[in-house]
């Protein structure tokens, strides 16, 4: 059974089919269908993978029971496919390797193709576009768990704007772009 996010080609850089499966698979259909807060899985991906590297969550052993995978098809990706791409070459720049140059990192980040990593080195610092997948759906997973974790058990409309403030507001916070009591208490009101 596959686990995680898994791409079913390999054609690039965000040029490819991805597949959420198991667990992963639940989460995201948890927060599009039963709670409203996606329209698509492509959002849910892009906002768990930013949401995953942010809080530094990865993948977790997935034991659940077999799902239907969610799939988001490469149409789709290329909707956000530049998007992607950002928030994928500041995983590879950010991610510390010991020994790595500048060079190694800018590589790392911006060579997209399999050919272009293929070329042996010295310090065997390519890895292969399919590895650097990996990290990469490794936080968008964690980012999955992580909201998870937050919406979970929720289902009324006026606790998931609550969620939804709390997450914006605290991290409005840590990047020092509100202070604690700058804004306003917040109390939904719904018909």
């Amino acid at each position: 059974m596959a686990t995680g996010i898994t791409e079913k080609n390999n054609n690039g850089l965000f040029e490819n089919e991805v597949e959420l499966n198991g667990k992963y698979a639940t989460i995201a259909r948890t927060l599009k269908e039963d709670l409203g807060l996606f329209s698509t899985f492509r959002e849910v991906y892009v906002l768990a993978a930013a949401l995953g590297y942010l809080n530094q969550r990865n993948e977790t052993p997935d034991d659940s029971a077999k799902v239907n995978a969610a799939s988001i098809f490469p149409a789709d990706i290329n909707k956000r496919k530049s998007d992607l791409r950002f928030l994928y070459r500041i995983m590879m720049l950010a991610d510390d390797v010991p020994g790595y140059t500048i060079d190694d990192y800018m590589n790392k980040a911006f060579r997209d193709d399999e050919d272009d990593n293929a070329e042996d080195t010295e310090k065997d610092v390519n890895q292969s576009l399919k590895e650097k997948m990996k990290i990469f759906n490794s936080y968008a997973c964690g980012g999955l768990e992580y909201l998870s974790e937050k919406f979970e058990g929720v289902n009324r409309d006026d606790d998931i704007v609550e969620i939804i403030y709390n997450l914006v507001h605290n991290f409005a916070i840590d990047i020092n772009m509100l202070e604690d009591d700058r804004l306003v208490d917040f109390t939904p009101e719904f018909d």
